[in-house]
């Protein structure tokens, strides 16, 4: 009977991941290739991904393996036989031909699925209810923001997903008890999940902060020696290494030729490369290779320009705003000339990101009260710990981009919407009432449930703009939650 018990538990658990993992394949997957048009920065990482599939060399901001990704899933789906109509630029300009997007667009619809199952996972791992765990995965599924950035050929869905693998492993190596084989191989899986999160984008290298701030903690409580540390860290150093190196040599054996004489300003000792004058040794090579995809990265963004509210076509927005969902930006639209319009905007959940912000600011408070008025009579429990950790990881993350004087936008807020829903996840488990009102597990459970239900609502409400469905200007207008939001420029 007990061994049935585990079972029939076995199979519940296996079949809320099961649900979860079809509920959102069909939500990023749903008509992946509508429209047959770009939106918003594909405009840039295609052309970037068709000179990947043509060999042609470039230089480009971000590092490179989300375009990598984007490449191979126009690779393994290229249905209509084109992938080259854009290799002579690097951002598409003006109307284009009908062309198939899915394979562009696959990959990043793959990351946003693997993000919510890591989601569900991490919140279990850090020991919330399993139940509770699965409502807020579904919770973050129907935020439109997030959807409408997966189901396009953008880098967001896979720089979360490396940031949560990151986290799912840092928990799990929380909890390791003595167990060095293990602790190498986590360590190992770690270095390739912060690797990942930093090839992807810059902001990436926050994984590493996070890592180093679980390294001190876990020292801190004596749950790994300084001996034990040092040896994890060798490894870390190695696989990152090997990873980070070999991704990039992978980059530069893909692009390789010289379109036009097109250089992307790189120095001189590098053009000689690329024209076969020089061969350097391998350390060298790499090592010249590396240092002007950096420059290049530097120089792109002190030509970006800063955050101008005063212009009419401003699509930016500051970072005080993020939180409460501004600005949201106008992906894309057309209109049929009927008095209807279709949209694609990057638009927030309002419940989501309302859930998520109540976690950020009763989180921040309990750590305020934590260190300066109750540490002396608090026993330290592992949630604390874990609410310091996630509530330490935003403020950094956010003050971060704020000292970025470049143009920034909502899309970059989104990493800090699953923090947010993960420190509500752990404030709800300490719970215990609710406007004076003491609650039990059930009663939790049927408020997540309603906040569900909200959710979906919500969701709904707002779909028209995810999926590119038809609305009037008065619609959309009806869809403008707070100020900040704004109307956005139509890109």
């Amino acid at each position: 009977m007990l061994q049935l018990k585990k079972w029939l538990r076995k199979i519940n658990e296996w079949g809320g991941l099961l649900a979860l993992t079809v509920f959102a394949g069909v939500m990023f997957f749903y008509k992946l290739g509508y429209p047959s048009q770009l939106i918003f920065d594909e405009t840039y990482h295609i052309p970037s991904a068709q000179k990947y599939l043509n060999g042609v060399f470039f230089e480009e901001n971000h590092p490179p393996l989300g375009k990598l990704l984007i490449a191979t899933g126009k690779k393994i789906f290229q249905t209509d036989g084109f992938n080259d109509e854009f290799i002579d630029v690097d951002k598409v300009r003006g109307g284009i031909p009908e062309i198939s997007f899915f394979g562009y667009r696959f990959f990043p619809a793959l990351a946003g699925v693997g993000s919510i199952i890591l989601f569900f996972l991490l919140i279990k791992e850090i020991g919330v209810n399993k139940l509770w765990a699965l409502f807020l995965a579904f919770i973050m599924v129907l935020d439109n923001a997030f959807v409408v950035q997966s189901r396009s050929a953008m880098l967001d869905s896979f720089l979360i997903f490396f940031l949560l693998l990151s986290g799912l492993l840092l928990a799990k190596l929380a909890r390791n008890k003595n167990n060095d084989f293990r602790l190498y191989f986590l360590i190992s899986l770690l270095a390739v999940a912060n690797v990942g999160a930093v090839l992807i984008k810059h902001t990436g290298f926050i994984a590493i902060f996070v890592s180093f701030l679980v390294a001190v903690a876990l020292i801190i409580y004596r749950r790994i020696s300084v001996a034990q540390l040092a040896k994890a860290m060798a490894v870390w150093l190695v696989v990152f290494t090997v990873f980070y190196v070999g991704i990039w040599k992978v980059h530069y054996s893909l692009a390789s030729r010289v379109l036009e004489d097109n250089y992307y300003e790189v120095g001189q000792e590098m053009r000689d490369v690329l024209n076969g004058v020089s061969k350097p040794g391998w350390v060298d090579l790499t090592k010249l290779q590396i240092v002007e995809a950096w420059k290049y990265s530097g120089r792109y963004n002190k030509g970006v320009p800063r955050l101008d509210l005063c212009k009419k076509d401003e699509i930016g927005s500051p970072w005080y705003y993020w939180p409460f969902g501004g600005r949201t930006i106008n992906y894309r639209w057309e209109t049929p000339g009927d008095g209807n319009y279709r949209y694609i905007y990057l638009v927030a959940n309002p419940i989501v990101w309302g859930l998520s912000l109540i976690g950020v600011v009763v989180g921040s408070s309990w750590l305020v009260m934590y260190l300066w008025g109750q540490s002396k009579y608090k026993k330290k429990t592992r949630d604390d710990l874990v609410i310091g950790s996630l509530v330490t990881t935003y403020w950094f993350y956010l003050l971060t981009l704020a000292m970025i004087r470049r143009v920034m936008y909502l899309y970059h807020y989104l990493p800090l919407v699953f923090i947010g829903l993960l420190l509500f996840a752990l404030i709800w488990k300490q719970t215990k009432y609710l406007f004076g009102i003491r609650l039990t597990n059930g009663a939790k459970t049927v408020i997540l449930a309603f906040l569900l239900l909200l959710t979906s609502i919500s969701f709904w409400f707002y779909s028209p703009l995810t999926y590119y469905q038809p609305l009037t200007e008065d619609q959309l207008n009806q869809r403008m939650f707070l100020d900040v939001w704004e109307k956005g420029s139509q890109y």
